[in-house]
């Protein structure tokens, strides 16, 4: 993602820590027929596991999103910036 996360320096970041927690949730429904079913899984305890380690997860991508944004931003007003100066 152009991020450094230090996984393997801090492998108890909450960002690390969900990603575990995803693959083990994600690994269990292919092992465990039963919770293949939405409807089986969504009353199971792993739903809200899962949940809580997306919404870090998501986060996290937001937060590398955003600041992609804002530095494209800010490439494009000095771009726009040394055009201007270019036409005059």
């Amino acid at each position: 993602m152009g991020v450094s996360v230090d996984a393997q320096k801090n492998s108890e970041s909450a960002y690390v820590k969900s990603i575990e927690i995803l693959s083990q949730i994600v690994a269990l429904r292919m092992q465990v027929p039963i919770f293949g079913t939405d409807f089986i899984f969504n009353l199971s305890p792993y739903k809200s596991k899962m949940d809580k380690a997306l919404k870090i997860v998501h986060g996290q991508s937001e937060k590398v999103i955003e600041a992609r944004r804002q530095e494209l931003e800010k490439m494009n007003m000095t771009s726009l910036k040394d055009s201007s100066e270019l036409g005059s």
